[in-house]
């Protein structure tokens, strides 16, 4: 693996100087005076794919003696650094300069390579005056790319933590202007708390905080098989760093006492998927969706009322009897794939006093249109009379069927499979 600096007249040249050359060459430059700089860290990083489906470490809460849980993992892009760093990849200079060329050769480890973090400093400042960043950059065997890298303020989207080589994570608005979080952690462990992800680390992705003897525990989402072979049961099990063993899957837990029971049409993909992966495989099919979607109040189709309130009863669809919609609780919000939408809502239910209906009221997270997605998907949860939790899944659909201003209590029917478990 070969990085370094080459001057930027080089390139000009490379078509005279045989293909010893070929390779990626970033041009960073300053965009104001305020970004001069004497040094440059080069970070590179592996790993994230193209198209995302993955979880990142969320900003971790250090030094409380306070925090029992830390937060836990968000949807981001992962990249781990190729190495430990390389004299090569902090460039220092003699002066303040406003421009600076990194060569990155084509070799087997470099065509790996996917992201790259600069930062830039001048004097003794341990603060960045700027950053580049390059996502997803090739590094051609047979050709030159050139990426011009200008630099931007460093600001406070961007958090470090961890000693000696740190985690970095970057919340920022992508190209296609959504958010998004990229975190660089070390090749080894993924959230920076000096507990390796392969050998004692049951959380990877949650910090566990070493400088207190709290702030170490997670619950990490989990799925089991039930035992009678004909559901499966989505529920939590405990982890901590500091003794790196994990509890049993479906454990008994505040509001979640035996894991939530799924019917088996919605189980035949891979329990051991996180929770979030493995409710969109399992609603992915059609099989156990509701019979009818629910309509959402609204003025026209795809558009919603704002706050809008649905009623619905739950319905076996094997008895056709009403289940009781006994301290409903929302697990997940699941979206037909590559339908999210940038107008986020909030989906919150409730049981209506005498239990018979329940009540789901949606509202935008910010003010906005109120476009409304195309049929998300609300899993959901009821207590049973013997103490499980059964779960069901309810399609949403804003048809424009029910005006804004219809009448209240309209209580539609959601006829979909239901779990049925064994009594613990």
């Amino acid at each position: 693996m070969k990085r370094g600096a080459i001057v930027l007249a080089v390139v000009s040249a490379l078509s005279a100087c045989g293909d010893d050359r070929y390779g990626t060459y970033f041009d960073v430059h300053a965009t104001s005076k305020e970004m001069e700089f004497d040094r440059l860290d080069f970070a590179f990083g592996v790993g994230a794919s193209v198209g995302g489906g993955q979880q990142v470490p969320a900003v971790p809460i250090v030094g409380s003696s306070t925090i029992t849980v830390q937060p836990p993992p968000t949807p981001g892009l992962l990249f781990q650094r190729s190495m430990d760093p390389v004299p090569s990849d902090m460039q220092t200079f003699s002066a303040a300069r406003d421009e600076f060329t990194y060569y990155v050769d084509s070799s087997p480890e470099n065509r790996e390579l996917g992201y790259l973090l600069v930062r830039a400093y001048l004097g003794d400042s341990p603060t960045p005056v700027g950053y580049a960043e390059s996502v997803y950059f090739e590094t051609p065997t047979h050709e030159v790319a050139i990426y011009d890298l200008p630099l931007q303020p460093y600001d406070q989207s961007f958090n470090t933590w961890g000693d000696d080589v740190k985690c970095v994570r970057h919340d920022r608005i992508n190209g296609d202007g959504e958010k998004e979080a990229i975190v660089l952690a070390r090749h080894d462990d993924s959230d920076c708390d000096a507990f390796k992800d392969d050998v004692n680390d049951c959380a990877p992705l949650v910090y566990c905080d070493t400088d207190t003897e709290r702030g170490c525990s997670a619950n990490l989402e989990c799925v089991t098989p039930d035992a009678n072979d004909n559901a499966c049961r989505l529920s939590t099990q405990s982890c901590d760093n500091m003794n790196p063993t994990t509890s049993t899957c479906a454990q008994a837990g505040p509001g979640n006492p035996l894991g939530v029971c799924l019917p088996d049409i919605n189980c035949a993909c891979d329990p051991t998927l996180p929770q979030e992966e493995f409710l969109v495989c399992a609603f992915a099919s059609s099989e156990g969706h509701p019979s009818r979607d629910l309509d959402v109040p609204g003025p026209s189709s795809g558009h919603i009322c704002i706050p809008a309130t649905v009623l619905f009863e739950i319905t076996d669809p094997i008895s056709n009897s009403v289940i009781p919609c006994v301290d409903p609780q929302k697990l997940a919000v699941v979206y037909p794939e590559g339908t999210e939408p940038p107008q986020k809502y909030n989906f919150e239910i409730a049981g209506s006093p005498d239990t018979s209906h329940c009540i789901i009221t949606i509202s935008p997270v910010a003010l906005g249109s109120n476009l409304f997605p195309a049929i998300p998907h609300l899993v959901v949860s009821v207590a049973d009379s013997v103490g499980n939790r059964i779960g069901f899944v309810v399609g949403l659909a804003a048809t424009g069927a029910l005006a804004c201003d219809g009448a209240p209590d309209d209580i539609q029917k959601n006829t979909a499979p239901v779990g049925s478990c064994t009594q613990h």
